[in-house]
């Protein structure tokens, strides 16, 4: 074997060992024979990968050939080096030594400086933005003044919704049943309610006249229970309520006279109401207040007198009020004091309470029968409530009823011409 060459020991194959270190070592390509550089072998090609490549021939025995040298500058990787990357016998041979040795060489070391700046950048940033979102979310919290308010407007939401439950609760809750009647209390009777409003129904365009209190009469069978069901029609319509108002003033002995002036409007027939409930339920009067029977009630109108055959003159006339036109006076009350004091017992009739209107009735009767004309001419007072407590005040003495005083003075010469034609046929027998 020539010098500088290496032989397999598995198939003697020779190959150039020029360029390897002793120890070096390599697979043959022939017989996959593990091939060892010997100590004194001078450097050989790489035989192995030139062989891989089709570059080395087997040499015979006695021959004198040579395989192929590979490149000269095939650089100084050893063979151990190779072994420790890829592992005993998986050296391929057609594999470059110089890519192993560039492969076995540790990696260039990372500087250690940029990470670290960028790890400091990094926080540095994550803190900003920690700081930003606490400063926007402070920012974003309500006031004290806004969490009043908004404490108010939750409570006053609250309030609307339980009044809006409540009120659906009311509108679904049935209706509750008649309570049981009462004569002494103000609770109205079914029973007697339902003839009451049929009777009233009759009555409220029913001339006042002997037919009108023979029907009405019929109510008093239900003694005290039909008082409180008479009064509170007075909150209906006008006819109605007059109708009632008229029958309560007779039915009831003593008790306080309803002008015809306070039932104009419904507003005041309402007070009127609650004035008579107090009345009948609180006042001694009220509670021992008895009923006319049914005889007294139908036959209470006076009959009209036949004229005398020689009336005394009367003076009814008069250019405006009428109230300060009386020529006459009589049960001992001077004309002076009679024509200073009248406008304002109207007054008080007009508008006081029931007591005020007791005391001024007692008051005006002191006058005696000379007072009516005073009161016929007071019906052209423009006033319609003091008109009105002068009409009242007439049917009260006289028990005559010429019907409503007229609104407007301009309409009233008929109204005041019946009363004037009564009272001269009347005032000679007239007494107080």
């Amino acid at each position: 074997m020539s010098e500088g060459m290496v032989q397999c020991p598995g198939c003697q194959a020779e190959y150039d060992g020029a360029g390897y270190d002793p120890g070096d070592r390599f697979q043959c390509p022939e017989c996959n024979t593990i091939v060892t550089i010997p100590g004194g072998a001078a450097k050989a090609s790489a035989a192995p990968k030139a062989a891989a490549r089709g570059g080395t021939h087997r040499m015979s025995r006695g021959g004198t050939g040579r395989a192929s040298r590979p490149p000269a500058s095939r650089g100084t990787s050893k063979m151990n080096v190779v072994n420790n990357a890829v592992g005993m016998g998986a050296l391929d041979p057609t594999v470059d030594p110089r890519a192993v040795r560039r492969a076995a060489q540790a990696p260039a070391p990372v500087q250690q400086d940029g990470g670290e700046k960028m790890l400091l950048y990094g926080g540095v940033g994550v803190v900003a933005i920690a700081i930003i979102g606490l400063i926007i979310y402070i920012a974003k919290q309500p006031s004290a003044e806004d969490k009043k308010k908004a404490g108010l407007a939750k409570k006053a939401a609250a309030e609307a919704k339980e009044k809006e439950e409540a009120a659906t609760a009311a509108a679904e809750k049935p209706p509750d049943k008649p309570r049981p009647p009462s004569d002494a209390g103000w609770d109205a009777d079914p029973t007697v309610d339902a003839e009451v409003i049929s009777t009233l129904a009759i009555l409220k365009s029913h001339p006042v006249d002997e037919q009108f209190w023979r029907t009405a009469a019929k109510l008093l069978r239900h003694g005290r229970a039909v008082i409180p069901c008479l009064v509170q029609k007075w909150a209906g319509e006008a006819d109605v309520a007059n109708a009632s108002r008229l029958i309560v003033d007779r039915a009831v002995v003593g008790g306080p006279k309803l002008p015809e002036g306070l039932f104009e409007s419904a507003s005041s027939r309402a007070a009127m109401i609650m004035e008579y409930r107090h009345w009948w339920m609180n006042e001694p009067k009220g509670q021992a207040a008895q009923l006319v029977t049914e005889q007294e009630f139908a036959g209470g109108a006076a009959p009209s007198n036949p004229p005398p055959s020689n009336p005394p003159p009367s003076n009814p006339g008069g250019t405006g009020s009428g109230v300060t036109e009386i020529k006459k006076t009589g049960g001992g009350v001077s004309e002076s004091a009679m024509r200073r004091d009248l406008p304002q017992h109207l007054s008080n009739f007009a508008r006081g309470t029931f007591e005020d209107r007791q005391k001024t009735l007692q008051e005006i009767r002191k006058y005696g029968k000379q007072v009516i004309p005073a009161l016929i001419n007071a019906l052209k007072e423009e006033d319609i409530a003091m008109a009105n407590a002068a009409n009242d005040l007439l049917k009260e003495f006289t028990k005559q009823d010429q019907g409503r005083v007229p609104g407007e003075p301009g309409d009233r010469p008929p109204f005041i011409k019946k009363w004037e034609d009564w009272w001269k046929g009347a005032e000679g027998s007239f007494t107080m």
